[in-house]
């Protein structure tokens, strides 16, 4: 059962730059011409609303933080760390990036960084049980 509350972890983290640009691309406005070149399209959107530049720059961090996640759990699963510690700490870091973009989308800049911050802790506090598996 907390395998499985891992694995969703692993999938709600891996939505959220996906749920990132469709929010942006509904904010630029569903035209199915504008699907022939997407990107192009919500690079427009980008310069001519806020929202969309934003919701395009914590989606392109999402992507970014998604290897230290995955490796993270993964390792946390390799190393036998107890499944409640690392489904709570997977999930943590889903509520941080959840939180994450929502300061972002907001403009709450300072807020972010913190937010950020505590999620990048919380993938360090999985990484130091594993290393005390050792």
């Amino acid at each position: 059962m907390l395998t499985a509350s891992i694995i969703y972890a692993l999938l709600a983290a891996t939505l959220l730059p996906i749920l990132c640009a469709f929010f942006a691309k509904v904010k630029t406005g569903f035209d199915l011409k504008k699907n022939l070149d997407p990107r192009a399209a919500l690079a427009t959107g980008a310069e001519q609303h806020v929202l969309v530049a934003r919701l395009l720059a914590a989606e392109k961090n999402h992507w970014e933080g998604l290897p230290f996640f995955y490796m993270s759990v993964l390792l946390a699963l390799i190393m036998i760390v107890p499944a409640a510690a690392t489904a709570k700490l997977a999930w943590g870091y889903v509520l941080f990036r959840v939180l994450y973009t929502l300061c972002y989308a907001l403009g709450f800049g300072v807020l972010r960084s913190i937010v950020w911050t505590l999620g990048v802790i919380d993938l360090l506090i999985l990484i130091k049980l594993c290393l005390s598996i050792l």
